[in-house]
């Protein structure tokens, strides 16, 4: 790309992610929000994720948890957004640099790593627009961005130490590392042992044995750390609500289906848009780096064909894997569990599309560099990210705006009617946004089932909330 070219995307990526990291000012509590900070204001942070491990979710002695309860007691809800965001943009920043050290692309300039990696998370972040407002921009369900930003740091390491020499430190600290993203939730944990397991089976076919010994120590890691979450005695009660019984083995099928459908449903943005930007990537990257080697298998047996394929793929293969706890118990299907699923999907297509540019660009052997460069699809390609991104966070602000005015001169009722009966009016369903769509607010619920309503009565010290 030209340096005009390379100018322009950065301004455009930079604006985007200035923007992204203003939408958290337009958040506010809601739904969980007002139970959690009651209870964290009764019990403290750390008794309080204790009583959720013994009574509800084997997650909630989970680090993201800790955090999750100290932004909420200790902190303003834009600020714990605002981290939320943070996490979950690192963690799109961080899928390049894998991919790049799986397909041993040498280096490009730092300011070119920065620009690509920022196009990255601002692509991963559009294609997460079925979930975010229950991941990013949700005070409580931000524990899942922080749990991912805990995959997708161990996923870089991971992929880091499967070519370097490591110290015995180093693999004391990645082994307990692994013990506490085990222990986040389960859904990642599956797909960190799906990975594993693939790496297990290459190294095993291919006689590895540095590395396969140092795999199964990492496999153990995250094993303990998914067992710590299992056998918590809350889990019953919380797969009790979710409506779990012992089905027939029809009914699992059944809904194998039904989940994938759902999240594939959910996966065309996330297919199409890291399609878009890695043809611009791929051509910033040449423009100024030269490739060692297309990563490939030699398939002279059945077995290492097999095992090829399952490698080269490897990144499709965890993100189903993240659907297993959901086949078991399908009540607890939520758009924010996408969240792992999406990830990966956006993974292996970048990885899927940088494999066959790579390979074609091997093949064919272009060296007319300036009729290349007249080219300009691979700009266009990713502008059509960056400006769609642009329009879409614009949108979301503007809609906020209202939303969070409206919510407040909710709020300054309530906080002038201690020990009263507060009526008010249900929020405008039109002020509702993909980043802002908290429906709580929106339904009618009766009174003796209105969960947030009874928990806000509490929080904000009312007798009661009648909503008309």
């Amino acid at each position: 790309m030209t340096k005009i070219q390379t100018n322009i995307l950065w301004t455009f990526a930079s604006i985007n992610f200035i923007l992204l990291f203003i939408l958290p000012v337009n958040t506010f509590y809601w739904a969980d929000d007002y139970a959690f900070i009651n209870d964290l204001n009764k019990h403290g942070l750390l008794q309080n994720c204790l009583n959720g491990y013994i009574n509800w979710d084997g997650r909630s002695l989970s680090l993201a948890s800790v955090i999750q309860g100290f932004l909420l007691k200790y902190c303003h809800v834009e600020f714990t957004t605002f981290f939320w965001t943070a996490c979950f943009l690192t963690s799109g920043m961080l899928i390049l640099p894998c991919v790049g050290d799986e397909l041993s692309i040498i280096k490009t300039s730092k300011r070119k790593q920065l620009l690509m990696a920022m196009i990255v998370a601002i692509g991963l972040w559009l294609g997460a627009f079925s979930h975010f407002s229950e991941t990013i921009y949700w005070a409580t369900g931000g524990f899942y961005s922080f749990s991912l930003l805990l995959g997708a740091t161990w996923v870089f390491y991971f992929i880091k130490l499967q070519q370097a020499k490591i110290a015995v430190a180093g693999k004391i600290l990645m082994f307990a590392f692994s013990i506490i993203v085990g222990g986040t939730t389960q859904n990642l944990s599956f797909a960190l042992l799906t990975l594993i397991s693939i790496y297990l089976l290459h190294d095993f076919t291919n006689k590895v044995k540095t590395n396969l010994q140092f795999n199964l120590v990492l496999f153990t890691g995250i094993l303990i750390g998914l067992i710590f979450i299992l056998v918590a005695p809350g889990n019953s009660v919380r797969m009790e609500a979710a409506g779990f019984a012992k089905l027939p083995i029809l009914q699992y099928l059944k809904n194998i289906v039904f989940v994938l459908y759902f999240y594939f449903y959910n996966a065309i943005i996330p297919i199409i848009i890291p399609i878009l930007i890695s043809l611009g990537l791929f051509k910033i990257i040449f423009s100024n780096t030269i490739f060692n080697k297309f990563p490939s298998i030699q398939w002279t047996k059945t077995r290492e064909r097999l095992v090829g394929f399952i490698f080269n793929f490897k990144w499709f293969f965890v993100a189903v894997s993240t659907v297993i706890p959901f086949i078991i118990v399908p009540g607890l299907l939520a758009n924010r569990t996408l969240v792992f699923f999406l990830y990966f999907v956006f993974f292996f297509v970048l990885d899927f599309c940088f494999k066959l540019f790579l390979k074609s660009f091997i093949c064919r052997n272009l060296n007319n560099v300036e009729l290349q460069n007249k080219n300009l699809l691979p700009f266009y390609s990713i502008m059509v990210v960056l400006v769609t991104s642009l329009i879409f966070i614009t949108y979301n602000l503007q809609k906020g705006i209202l939303l969070k005015r409206a919510i407040a001169q909710r709020e300054n009722i309530f906080k002038k009617s201690k020990g009263k009966t507060v009526h008010v009016k249900l929020i405008n369903q039109e002020l509702s946004s993909p980043c802002y769509h908290f429906s709580d607010f929106f339904i009618d619920i009766p009174d003796e089932n209105n969960y947030v309503k009874t928990t806000q009565e509490l929080f904000f010290d009312v007798k009661i909330i009648i909503e008309k």
